[in-house]
């Protein structure tokens, strides 16, 4: 945190792809992709299933997730009715549903890159419903291996549940 301003800082010294990497996922998103990031990420650090140095997904990882969630929303909207808007609250919603209820995490990789569902690649990770989230420059690099620990891992399915079926009653 920024003292004077109160504002939150993300500051990296000398890693000119971590710029480059932002500044990607800055682009595939759309004004409501990036709120939903805020929201998601505030919502992580509220439930404490946020931080790489406690074992925890990232802020970049949980950007990857909100801008993959979105893409998909997208492509499936472009198919179906050529083109449609959801408001912040329904993309919450959807985003809660999608990793709680859809994403099948012991096959699935979230690939921003591929902008599709994608079966991970290599088979002896298809064996446990670990999260896998592909970097979307560094494509080998998976954001969750070794960083995500596998409590954390677990953790983080409870609380996307948790979400979904709040969000689904109404709370």
């Amino acid at each position: 945190v920024h003292t004077p301003s109160g504002c939150e800082v993300d500051l990296t010294v000398n890693k000119s792809i971590c710029v480059t990497k932002n500044e990607m996922l800055r682009r595939l998103g759309d004004p409501n992709t990036r709120h939903l990031t805020n929201i998601v990420k505030f919502w992580a650090r509220q439930r404490l299933i946020y931080g790489k140095a406690h074992g925890r997904l990232s802020g970049f990882a949980f950007a990857h997730l909100t801008v993959f969630y979105s893409q998909l929303l997208a492509v499936s909207l472009e198919s179906q009715y050529g083109s449609q808007s959801f408001t912040l609250s329904e993309l919450l919603c959807g985003f809660f549903a999608f990793y709680a209820h859809q994403l099948d995490w012991a096959l699935e990789c979230v690939s921003v890159a591929n902008c599709t569902r994608t079966i991970k690649a290599h088979a002896a990770m298809r064996t446990t419903a670990h999260l896998c989230i592909e970097d979307c420059v560094e494509r080998e690099l998976d954001l969750c291996i070794p960083h995500l620990l596998a409590k954390e891992n677990e953790r983080l399915r409870v609380e996307f549940n948790r979400a979904a079926e709040l969000l689904k009653a109404g709370a």
